[in-house]
């Protein structure tokens, strides 16, 4: 996936990302606030799930750049959509809109 630069409005050939560097760096990946990998989650040990918007996360989390309407979700996003939902928890979402 392309990585933009947002100064230039571009995308950036130099650049390459990885979500789970970039959240860590976010985060400081200290403490409560360690990165694991989706795969890992396990329902029973949240009360509540957020999904963020944004550019990232959509490329990232599913195949919507590529597919539009048709997009698949990333296996562990809907696993876990799909857990909290029959464990009857919270979950939010937040917009890619601006």
């Amino acid at each position: 996936m392309h990585v933009v630069d947002h100064m230039k409005m571009q995308p950036s050939s130099s650049d390459n990302r990885n979500m789970m560097m970039e959240s860590a760096r976010f985060s400081h990946g200290q403490g409560m606030m360690q990165m694991n990998d989706l795969s890992k989650l396990d329902v029973n040990s949240f009360d509540a799930v957020i999904f963020p918007g944004g550019h990232g996360v959509v490329k990232n989390l599913s195949t919507f750049s590529k597919d539009g309407k048709d997009c698949k979700l990333n296996n562990d996003v809907e696993r876990i959509m799909k857990e909290f939902h029959r464990s009857r928890k919270p979950i939010g979402y937040m917009t890619l809109k601006y």
